[in-house]
């Protein structure tokens, strides 16, 4: 009896003590959890060919020094680009999962990039979605996260103020925590998104 009793008080514990917004006790569904993280492996995956460290964290932190360190905004954008076709790979594979639809949307229109008259399909992240959600439970226990949740809120988007910011942020994060990772791995992903067309996109 003793020893059931000091059982339900070691549950009761870390029941207590789960980290607040961890994905394991999120708000996402079994299936969608585990969308996340196979986003996050294929990711991951991409990042570390990328930057050729074989550290997970080394590689994180190595993209991120990279755009620190672009000299202008064309640097910057040259800087931040990973393998497109991998990242594009990444987001079809996954684009009729509820995940994918929790997180983002598809918008339609010019590319952000020139601006010209190049149709082109990009992402951004959906401000009714479950993921804005998860992120307000992050940021109870990571301020940063509030400002970056207002910028989405305010423009329906990742500003260009916040692109800029994010590399110098990644010191915010716990890289050995996945569901930290995640929210690095969806952003770059979102401004990574944009795929040019030569004609007139059929919306599906």
């Amino acid at each position: 009896m003793k020893n059931t009793f000091y059982l339900i008080l070691i549950v009761i514990f870390f029941s207590c003590n789960q980290t607040k917004g961890d994905l394991e006790n999120s708000i996402f569904t079994v299936d969608e959890k585990l969308i996340a993280m196979n986003i996050l492996q294929e990711f991951d995956n991409a990042l570390i060919v990328e930057t050729g460290e074989e550290n997970i964290e080394d590689a994180y932190l190595s993209y991120s020094n990279r755009l620190q360190e672009s000299n202008s905004i064309t640097d910057f954008f040259n800087n931040q680009k990973l393998n497109k076709e991998q990242c594009l790979k990444i987001i079809d594979k996954y684009k009729k999962t509820n995940f994918f639809k929790e997180v983002w949307t598809i918008n339609y229109g010019y590319s952000r990039s020139d601006m010209k008259d190049t149709v082109a399909v990009f992402l951004d992240i959906n401000p009714l979605g479950k993921y804005l959600n998860y992120l307000g439970e992050l940021s109870v226990d990571k301020p940063i996260l509030k400002k970056y949740i207002i910028a989405i809120k305010e423009c329906n988007c990742i500003p260009p103020s916040i692109i800029a910011g994010f590399p110098n942020i990644i010191d915010e994060f716990d890289l050995n925590k996945k569901n930290e990772r995640l929210i690095i791995a969806i952003h770059y992903l979102t401004i990574l998104s944009v795929k040019q067309k030569k004609q007139a996109v059929n919306k599906q």
